[in-house]
């Protein structure tokens, strides 16, 4: 593997795709990242990244996870929803500002990352979680239709969908 996957051996029981975040990123689904923060990303980015990189990377990583995460939308009281929506508003601003001091007007301050700023907490407050409204419980239903049909669809791959979901039922 390149980058910073450069020497890790991936265990037998990780199913998972290990990906590259330096490299693969055109090509990593949220369910990539999403695994890749969750289960592998504390071991290699500090060693990777110096101390203010580690940083940025530490703000976006919050507000992302706030904002894709559906968990926000259900356990949380109306009051703390509030308080991590703040939260994660703030994590935005805290990392374009390091980003701009650190790296100078790059390439990593994108139209998406400005409209995330201006309107994200705004529009969490009058609607709700944006989680509700993400793609990526989309995602990871087509990823777990793909893993039923591994490959043995045939013909029909409706009717071989439809069996193995009714067999869990």
């Amino acid at each position: 593997m390149r980058g910073f996957l450069r020497g890790i051996v991936k265990p037998l029981d990780f199913g998972a795709t290990l990906f590259d975040p330096s490299s693969d990123m055109a090509w990593c689904t949220m369910a990539d990242l999403g695994m890749f923060v969750r289960s592998y990303e504390s071991f290699i980015l500090p060693d990777s990244l110096r101390a203010e990189e580690m940083k940025c990377w530490s703000d976006l990583r919050d507000a992302v996870d706030h904002y894709i995460n559906p968990r926000y939308a259900s356990i949380l009281s109306r009051e703390e929803f509030e308080r991590a929506s703040w939260e994660a508003h703030e994590a935005l601003m805290r990392y374009a500002e390091r980003v701009e001091a650190t790296f100078g007007n790059t390439k990593l301050h994108k139209p998406n990352l400005h409209r995330m700023i201006c309107v994200a907490y705004r529009q969490e407050r009058m609607r709700g979680p944006l989680a509700k409204d993400s793609e990526l419980w989309i995602e990871r239903m087509v990823q777990w239709l793909k893993q039923l049909l591994r490959g043995r669809a045939g013909r029909w791959p409706v009717v071989t969908l439809g069996k193995d979901t009714l067999s869990l039922m």
